[in-house]
């Protein structure tokens, strides 16, 4: 395989990771608008949603870049998808940490 073809797929790779956030985006923003309204999981965890929902508009933009540290598959990019995992990690984690116990009657 030449270095064409292997920088191609390496694009590909990148590439299909960063337009994962546009969906994420999206997610993102409306559970935590939902989080921060009701209160129901954590009203915090909701602010932080909104800060990775804008790291993740970053991350986009990231794919127009064809290097620099903008560059897709780059620092940002890996920043991006971490900072994503670990919020979609850390919210089923504050509802069963939240969850109410059952009443006896």
């Amino acid at each position: 395989m030449g270095d064409a073809s292997a920088q191609t797929l390496a694009d590909i790779t990148n590439y299909a990771y960063i337009f994962t956030g546009f969906g994420s985006v999206v997610f993102v923003t409306a559970a935590s608008v939902v989080m921060i309204r009701t209160g129901a999981i954590a009203p915090l965890l909701g602010q932080l949603g909104l800060i990775v929902a804008i790291v993740q508009v970053i991350y986009l933009i990231t794919a127009f870049f064809s290097d620099g540290i903008m560059v897709g598959g780059g620092l940002i990019t890996i920043a991006g998808f971490t900072i994503l995992g670990l919020w979609l990690l850390a919210v089923p984690v504050a509802m069963i940490v939240r969850a109410p116990t059952a009443k006896t009657r």
